[in-house]
């Protein structure tokens, strides 16, 4: 991985890890945002998450993640474009 993918990728998890804490301050309180990879051209990201709780908990965050999915990528987009 480049330099540039490394500090785009430390961003992106830095900025989706604040906008849940601003956004979604009590959905988010078990979530941790572990790890983000960007492609070498940037124009695709991953984002890896742990979950602190039982079964449930993941199941309910997973939930959470995907229904937000598009906020949290448009977040992270207006950083790139800028």
């Amino acid at each position: 991985m480049s330099q540039r993918q490394l500090r785009v990728a430390e961003l992106i998890q830095r900025e989706v890890s604040s906008a849940l804490r601003q956004s979604w301050p009590t959905e988010a309180a078990l979530i941790t945002i572990t790890v983000a990879s960007v492609s070498p051209d940037l124009r695709q990201c991953r984002v890896g998450y742990a979950v602190s709780g039982d079964d449930a908990e993941r199941k309910k965050a997973r939930a959470f993640l995907k229904r937000v999915r598009t906020e949290l990528c448009a977040h992270a987009l207006s950083l790139i474009h800028i």
